[in-house]
């Protein structure tokens, strides 16, 4: 099998369990859960896609008719199945209603193919062998709509793009099993031997590859999509459900209008090196982990590499965990492997009931502006279980600097305490900056507002010497620059 490059990832920076997540109780929050998000992003991306697939073309010439076919399984159409018609010649498929059972994978291999369902609840494709992914793409110029695939019984991913460009899957639904991905872009191919990273590093990239409103669910504790070593690619307006959403060693990548539901290990996770990711108007609930991480990808060592990640912005986002808010770690401890240069974390909006809003440690000159961090209940119990860090108390906190954070901006930011956090280890400060190698802090016009009582190290206006005051704790040493910040601490509100 030629897509061998990417090795199966279902854990990544923390040790994460097998086992089902266990029940949360809801989080009472004023914030509405079911507020429409614009799945139009406003950031302009590096992509020249087209919105409209360039290979729907006009099916009126001669040339093009020959290569219809109409694919139907009660045998009313030109072919039983879409396999019979590929190895025929034709490229342009119709897929009528019924349910299609592929004794082997479906392999696209031929560039400029169409297969286009009636709908994508009446026409099921689902594989009869245990060992077989059900559709594989090496062809150019490939799209995919109004289909499922389904792989929750038999079969391994339900959907693999192996060096192919301008592959488009939209408006389908994709079921994966509990064994591999769901979706997995795998990206061009490598040589055998030869480490990934090379890919990433020569920009030999998979290009302008969409995934576009589909339904996706899977039941493997680790990606449902692995989006890797693409670019000028999208990943938009999806719905997915019981997996994360990776997307590894891509450069210039839109991810936009997604809702990541109930993932057994982080929600997103986003790896170093990368460059230009934008991840905007997406909702991550109720993630196991971190919502959104943003790491190394360590399965693929890259040390002495020295990558500059750069670009990177998370933007307009909703997220619910049971952990983390947003999880980031520049270089994993080896300052080698490169730099996560100018971070933007902008208008996000996190809910949790402990840990950090923001958790930040060895990244240079981060952004952070314009987020709501909210503390609603709290639960301190999971520190310490099932893989999550057992922390202190001072690290629960809106937004946390630990290691190696240099000039980072805290603006405008708002962080809430509500008056359901009983516990007094969860949400101890609104900021917390660690160890002295955070380093030139700006915090300015932020709102730290505490409906719990007072700011466990920080109370407002309490001078604890440095900077421990107005919400602020400093463990660091370090000048920073402070103002302009409001401080609440108004009991039951």
């Amino acid at each position: 099998m030629r897509w061998h490059c990417i090795p199966l990832i279902c854990v990544l920076a923390l040790a994460c369990p097998a086992e089902a997540p266990t029940d949360e109780p809801p989080i009472d929050t004023d914030v509405d859960s079911d507020s429409d998000i614009d799945s139009d992003s406003d950031i302009d991306s590096d992509s020249d896609i087209d919105s409209d697939s360039d290979s729907d073309s006009d099916s009126d010439s001669d040339t093009e008719f020959d290569l219809n076919a109409v694919i139907a399984a009660d045998g009313t159409g030109d072919y039983l199945d879409p396999i019979s018609a590929l190895a025929a010649g034709k490229r342009y498929l119709t897929v009528k209603a019924g349910e299609y059972l592929l004794d082997e994978r479906l392999l696209i291999d031929m560039d400029d193919v169409r297969i286009t369902g009636e709908s994508a609840e009446s026409v099921i494709f689902k594989p009869t062998k245990m060992d077989n992914d059900l559709v594989v793409v090496y062809g150019d110029d490939v799209t995919i709509e109004e289909v499922t695939l389904d792989t929750r019984e038999m079969g391994q991913a339900a959907l693999v793009q192996a060096d192919a460009n301008r592959l488009t899957v939209r408006n389908s639904i994709i079921h994966g099993g509990d064994k591999i991905f769901t979706v997995f872009f795998a990206g061009p191919d490598v040589a055998v031997g030869k480490p990934t990273v090379d890919a990433y590093e020569s920009g030999s990239l998979s290009e302008g590859n969409r995934i576009l409103n589909n339904q996706i669910t899977s039941q493997f504790v680790g990606d449902s999509v692995s989006f890797s070593l693409q670019k000028n690619g999208e990943f938009s307006g999806n719905t997915v459900e019981g997996g994360m959403l990776a997307i590894y060693m891509c450069k210039s990548v839109l991810a936009t209008g997604n809702t990541i539901i109930d993932s057994k290990v982080n929600g997103v996770h986003i790896s170093i090196p990368s460059q230009d990711i934008q991840f905007s108007n997406n909702r991550v609930r109720n993630s196991y982990f971190s919502a959104v991480t943003i790491k190394p990808q360590i399965e693929h060592d890259f040390s002495g590499r020295n990558f500059q990640s750069t670009g990177i912005i998370l933007e307009n986002n909703v997220l619910r965990s049971q952990y983390h808010g947003i999880e980031v770690d520049g270089d994993g401890g080896d300052a080698s492997r490169g730099v996560l240069k100018g971070l933007q974390l902008l208008n996000n909006e996190i809910q949790l009931s402990d840990f950090a809003g923001i958790l930040a440690l060895r990244t240079v000159e981060p952004l952070i502006e314009d987020n709501t961090v909210i503390f609603a209940n709290s639960d301190p119990s999971r520190r310490g279980l099932d893989g999550r860090a057992d922390i202190p108390g001072w690290l629960s906190a809106g937004i946390f600097l630990d290691v190696e954070v240099p000039r980072a901006e805290l603006l405008n930011n708002t962080i809430n305490r509500a008056k359901t956090v009983s516990h007094f280890e969860v949400a101890q400060n609104a900021v917390g900056l660690n160890l002295p190698t955070v380093t030139g802090a700006t915090i300015k016009g932020n709102s730290f507002n505490n409906g719990a009582g007072e700011w466990y190290h920080s109370p407002c206006s309490k001078d604890f010497g440095g900077t421990d005051r107005d919400g602020i704790y400093d463990r660091t040493g370090q000048s920073h620059d402070v103002s302009g910040n409001i401080c609440k601490e108004v009991p039951g509100t």
